[in-house]
């Protein structure tokens, strides 16, 4: 059972690479967030402009998060080019870093286990809550988020055990990295961290340590730094942070995202956590009863972690199921437990009189793992559905998709109507950039042209009121139409705007 750190990094490549980046680059990008994060990184790289993110050149005042993701984008796009890559990968590459990050913690630092490093990334990258679109497998804020959050609480952890000063500058450090990440989200965790250091007496300790200051004093200057900049040059910035971040989020529903204080343990029993829960309990119980006093105190830690933060995203009174993420590397570190447990058991029976070497760990290993992680490869390399929130939208967005990528030719010559979400803007943008034969407005209204497209309810049906025309090719919800002639004054909203 013996494995060297340094192999044991290869097992956890091995297990996580077909989840992470397999096929990464074949969903078109989703609706909402990810599709506005990548409309702010396409535009950072044309306008040059690091300080304000900006969605069809105006700033960004509906997602006010500070823009490290969308810096890191952008540098992407300027490597890769304009694709679902770029804007993907640095998900991926976030949830790498975590996965080698828990594995560097227990393998090289915290008891210097090897197999319970490599166990708790099985169970961590084989979870549906975490390998998944709006998770690693897209391009939003919260893969990247919970690789600063693991970190920082790592790192404090370590801190506490070993009062090394470089662990609380690498704890400060990815504090601030996280809230340039997803703002006040990357503060929860901190009652948590205070409540422990109380309960361990090592508050004191910390307090009278006077670089403590020093690092904190950097934190707000950063954080304070970029927000009043931000006021400063777009005024009613930190109005909308309030409104988005603080008080609105957590004291009334948002964007219909509700639901009972319980939402977030159901989604985890339901879908996020749903094959490993059990292991999380036992874990608890393992953890709390076992002769290792480091491990006892490490699963107090993350038992006041997770208990807190779960307590203060259930109050709110926005819920949306991805808040849970930056939990799950701490649901997978205490299942793990559990299941290292029972495999250096196995590991300790003699079998010797039945067989040569004792496999009964790694079947055990196998057995319970493979459930969950064939799942997770399906989801990599058979493809996950596209959300579900607008199916017109989706139907939209794959023909950009197959567009932008030169797989499909079906648009040249036609004018595409009504495409304002994000996600099609951004495919607009890659489009216009390769320069094909293709016009796109924001609008209902066809103008002269004769060849359009068109895919929502409301905009077919004032084309087919105000036009003679004729549906040559259908795609889903989708609609290609020659138009003969003009009946009527369309009923377009916005017919104003110019075609783009």
């Amino acid at each position: 059972m013996n494995l060297k750190p340094i192999h044991g990094i290869l097992v956890v490549l091995l297990i996580v690479s077909i989840p992470l980046f397999a096929h990464l680059g074949e969903l078109p990008i989703q609706q909402w967030d990810e599709g506005r994060l990548a409309m702010k990184a396409i535009e950072m790289t044309e306008s040059h402009n690091w300080l304000i993110t900006t969605v069809n050149g105006f700033p960004d005042l509906l997602s006010v998060k500070p823009p490290l993701l969308t810096w890191i984008q952008a540098i992407f796009i300027k490597i890769l080019g304009a694709n679902e890559w770029a804007i993907r990968l640095p998900s991926a590459l976030a949830a790498l870093a975590t996965c080698l990050l828990i594995y560097w913690f227990f393998a090289w630092k915290f008891i210097k286990d090897v197999w319970l490093g490599i166990i708790c990334n099985l169970l961590l990258i084989s979870c549906m809550g975490y390998v998944t679109l709006h998770g690693t497998r897209s391009g939003d804020y919260d893969t990247l988020l919970t690789l600063l959050t693991t970190g920082y609480i790592l790192c404090f952890f370590l801190y506490l055990e070993e009062k090394k000063i470089r662990y609380l500058h690498i704890t400060m450090l990815l504090l601030t990295l996280s809230v340039y990440t997803k703002g006040v989200q990357g503060l929860m965790f901190l009652p948590a961290l205070l409540i422990y250091a109380v309960a361990t007496k090592k508050l004191l300790a910390l307090l009278k340590e006077k670089r403590f200051y020093i690092d904190g004093l950097a934190f707000v200057a950063l954080v304070l730094g970029y927000y009043l900049a931000r006021e400063h040059y777009k005024h009613g910035y930190l109005d909308a942070v309030i409104l988005n971040e603080l008080g609105g989020r957590y004291g009334q529903v948002l964007e219909g995202h509700k639901g009972t204080f319980f939402y977030f343990f159901n989604w985890i029993d339901e879908r996020a956590f749903t094959y490993w829960w059990p292991t999380l309990v036992g874990g608890l119980i393992t953890g709390g009863l076992t002769a290792d006093k480091q491990v006892r105190r490490l699963m107090l830690y993350l038992s006041l972690v997770m208990g807190v933060y779960m307590f203060i995203i259930s109050s709110a009174e926005t819920k949306c199921w991805w808040y849970i993420m930056p939990v799950m590397p701490f649901m997978a570190i205490v299942g793990g437990v559990f299941i290292n447990t029972i495999f250096k058991a196995l590991g300790r029976v003699d079998v010797s009189k039945t067989m040569r070497w004792n496999v009964l760990p790694y079947l055990f290993l196998i057995v319970t793992a493979l459930p969950a992680y064939t799942t997770i490869i399906k989801v990599a390399t058979c493809g996950q559905p596209a959300s579900q929130w607008d199916y017109v939208n989706k139907d939209m967005s794959q023909i950009l998709f197959n567009v932008a990528n030169d797989n499909d030719k079906s648009l040249d010559g036609y004018l595409v109507l009504d495409n304002y979400d994000d996600n099609l803007t951004w495919y607009r943008e890659v489009i216009k950039r390769q320069h094909k034969p293709i016009q796109f407005s924001p609008d209902k209204d066809p103008g002269t042209a004769t060849k359009v497209v068109a895919f929502r309810f409301d905009t077919k049906w004032a084309l087919d009121s105000a036009c003679d025309l004729s549906v040559t090719y259908s795609s889903g919800a989708v609609n290609y139409y020659t138009i003969k002639g003009k009946k009527t004054h369309l009923p377009a909203v916005g017919s104003s705007r110019k075609t783009l």
